[in-house]
C-alpha cells in the first residue's frame, strides 16, 4: 500500500501507519478533532435512516473480536476509501476523519462478513444515505470507539 514502508507489510501493520501518518498531518493541518462522545462501536453502525433490514441483522451477529486478517479483499476496500474520500476530506481540513474510514472498511468485513454483499450493505448504508454518512462523518470525529487510539488497538498491533 501506498503509505505502507513495505508491501510485506501485514495489512492491519499498514492501518496503523495509516492512521499515524493521518494524525501527524493532521496535525500540521490543525483543528484536530475532539473525541466526546462514549459509545460501544456496534452502535456506530445503528443507523438512523434503515435501507436494508438485513444490516442490523449482520451487526447484531457480527463477531467484534475478530483479527483484521491479510486479504487482497481488505487492501482494497482501504484504497477505495482513501481514493474515494482522502481528498475530498482533505481540501476540507480533514484527513483523519478519511483514514479512519479506510480502517472501517477494513473492519467491517472482518467483523461482519468477509464478502462483498456485507460491503455492498454498508454502502447502501452509509454512501447512500445523506443522513447516516452526516451522522458517521461526524461520529468519526467524535465517538471514542473511533478514536485512534481504540481503532489501533482492534488492529493488534
Amino acid at each position: 500500500m501506498l503509505w505502507c514502508r513495505t508491501a510485506q507489510s501485514p495489512l492491519a501493520r499498514c492501518l496503523a501507519e495509516l492512521l499515524d501518518f493521518a494524525e501527524e498531518l493532521q496535525g500540521q493541518i490543525g483543528a484536530l478533532p475532539t473525541v466526546t462522545e462514549k459509545m460501544d462501536f456496534r452502535s456506530v453502525f445503528q443507523n438512523p435512516e434503515l435501507i436494508n433490514p438485513q444490516w442490523p441483522e449482520k451487526v447484531a451477529a457480527g463477531d467484534l473480536t475478530a483479527p483484521v486478517g491479510e486479504s487482497h479483499f481488505g487492501r482494497q476496500i482501504a484504497m477505495y476509501f482513501l481514493f474515494r474520500y482522502f481528498l475530498n476530506l482533505g481540501l476540507e481540513g480533514d484527513v483523519l476523519s478519511a483514514a479512519k474510514m479506510a480502517v472501517v472498511g477494513v473492519l467491517v468485513p472482518t467483523y461482519f462478513g468477509a464478502d462483498s454483499w456485507v460491503m455492498h450493505l454498508w454502502s447502501k448504508e452509509t454512501e447512500h444515505s445523506d443522513v447516516n454518512m452526516e451522522r458517521y462523518r461526524r461520529l468519526l470525529c467524535t465517538a471514542d470507539c473511533l478514536s485512534v487510539p481504540t481503532l489501533k488497538s482492534r488492529l493488534d498491533t
